[in-house]
């Protein structure tokens, strides 16, 4: 990988292994609410990375306001409260994050996530003091709108060629295109191999730890 300045990674589905749990949480969410179109779990996967309100406008964009407060509620029951289902971080999560620390590079979060999922998640796997900057969708735009990314990029005074942004969707290499940001694009979360090339990232990966190889 480029020795760059700045390391932005995406989180579910990226570090965190919590699609199938989010998935699941989509599931549960839409067999509470029958009358609502149907979505296959692909429909759901595809919406990944987005805030979760963007998610459910773009599933079910003929919903009232009421309906989706409601969708919005119930997801976030299943999701805190489904244990059947882990969310642990991918292999190599933890000392890749630690080695680019060591080698001086600065490390950042930009998730579709909002403060309070991201925050507990973090504290879950004791990375709560361990990123220099993160932005979770609930105070920012959400992907792949560029703000986040502008964000991290003024708060940590980092240019736009010294970032690459590391994540698992089409959202993430769209999110790094529109900022003008390097991707790299992790083959083993939402979108595939053949989705992500289509963003032209500078690599793809298989394994985190393929990125300091």
């Amino acid at each position: 990988m480029k020795a760059y300045k700045l390391v932005i990674f995406d989180w579910d589905g990226t570090l965190m292994d919590s699609v199938p749990r989010i998935i699941a949480s989509f599931r549960n969410t839409a067999d509470s609410m029958p009358h609502l179109p149907h979505h296959s779990d692909e429909a759901f996967k595809a919406t990944i990375g987005l805030s979760i309100e963007v998610a459910f406008r773009q599933l079910y964009p003929l919903a009232s306001d009421d309906e989706h407060q409601r969708l919005l509620q119930t997801f976030r029951h299943f999701f805190l409260n489904d244990d059947a289902l882990s969310k642990p971080l991918f292999p190599g999560a933890i000392p890749i994050i630690n080695k680019l620390k060591d080698e001086g590079c600065l490390v950042a979060v930009a998730t579709g996530k909002k403060r309070e999922g991201l925050k507990r998640d973090m504290a879950l796997v004791s990375l709560s003091n361990t990123f220099d900057a993160t932005r979770s969708a609930d105070e920012t735009a959400s992907k792949p709108d560029p703000l986040m990314i502008e964000q991290l990029l003024e708060e940590l005074k980092c240019d736009k060629e010294s970032a690459v942004l590391v994540g698992d969707s089409h959202h993430d290499m769209l999110l790094a295109k529109n900022a003008g940001i390097d991707a790299i694009g992790v083959t083993y979360g939402v979108s595939d191999r053949q989705t992500l090339s289509s963003y032209g990232p500078v690599a793809l990966v298989d394994d985190l730890r393929e990125l300091i190889a």
